[in-house]
């Protein structure tokens, strides 16, 4: 191995620890205790309900493809099918004995954070938050593969239709990378956590898929200026899965009137805002009973999927 095959080994195991101890201040001044601190945080997090494929999943062993079908289901399709190839292709050249060290370790940390998440016995708390640092690396490996993808184009457009359709195909081939991501972005950038890929269908096919459609209560803030223009002055309202700092945030920062008063539970509400958690189901048969009522006044809905739904007592 040359000296410059050996440099990204030893950036890696140098510059990257200082990083991580300088990026933070609340390492600096006790960083092996508080260190060890994240390590077990992660290490020991209770489970979270999470919704996949029709089951609820509350405890170990979790399914070994969840982060794998998790991952399909959500990055934008026209970028998560290049990542693909190109990670097969890198992985082809390393079985092959013709791949570089660079290219190992890109493989290589595009697949240790999704192979540490897989592991059945492994804290699920979240989605596809937990692997993000591989993201950085499968998009070098897509970047890869539509390269390729492009110089095998264009020499066939070249030889088809001549030089000046051939210098298309590259930004082409790029738009058609973006598009997918663009298009979900601009139709839901303020529910991202609500997202699914083309291969899910959208929000309303991971619905019928039975996956989870929201991250706990970053959505609600779709219902909130409904709310204002609507509950009477020192009503009761149930926020289902919020707590009292998040509600001090919104009216603190106007975003929720300061007269309206909170309540625990759906029987002692004038109004109830349901979050859909199949987890907690229970709150909005609650409400019907509670309300004498199965029909919500307003909600929140992405693609016609109901993310927030509000109940009124008659």
């Amino acid at each position: 191995m040359t000296q410059d095959g050996l440099s990204p080994l030893v950036a890696m195991a140098t510059i990257a620890p200082a990083i991580f101890y300088l990026h933070w201040p609340y390492l600096w001044h006790h960083p092996v205790d508080r260190t060890a601190w994240y390590l077990r945080f992660h290490a020991t997090h209770n489970h979270y309900a999470w919704f996949y494929l029709g089951q609820l999943l509350r405890a170990p062993p979790f399914p070994l493809d969840y982060v794998l079908i998790k991952t399909a289901l959500t990055v934008p399709t026209a970028l998560f099918v290049p990542m693909v190839l190109g990670f097969i292709a890198a992985t082809w050249r390393m079985l092959k004995r013709r791949s570089m060290l660079l290219e190992s370790l890109i493989v290589a940390n595009a697949i240790v954070s999704i192979a540490i998440i897989s592991h059945p016995q492994v804290p699920h708390f979240g989605g596809v938050k937990h692997w993000f640092p591989s993201m950085p690396f499968l998009a070098i490996l897509a970047a890869s593969s539509i390269d390729r993808c492009a110089h095998v184009l264009s020499a066939f457009v070249k030889g088809r239709f001549g030089d000046a359709r051939a210098i298309l195909v590259q930004p082409a081939l790029a738009l058609l990378t973006l598009s997918s991501g663009a298009i979900a972005t601009a139709r839901g950038y303020e529910f991202g956590t609500s997202a699914y890929s083309e291969l899910a269908g959208g929000a309303p096919g991971a619905a019928s898929l039975g996956m989870q459609r929201q991250y706990w209560a970053n959505n609600l803030t779709g219902v909130l200026p409904w709310l204002n223009a609507n509950v009477r002055a020192n009503d009761r309202i149930f926020l289902h899965e919020n707590h009292g700092g998040q509600i001090s945030d919104y009216q603190r920062n106007g975003m929720l009137r300061s007269d309206l008063r909170f309540v625990g539970s759906a029987f002692e509400a004038d109004w109830v805002v349901y979050q859909y958690h199949q987890e907690f189901r229970e709150h909005e048969f609650n409400a019907w009973q509670a309300f004498g009522t199965q029909k919500p006044v307003y909600g929140l809905y992405v693609d016609e999927t109901p993310q927030i739904v509000v109940y009124k007592r008659r």
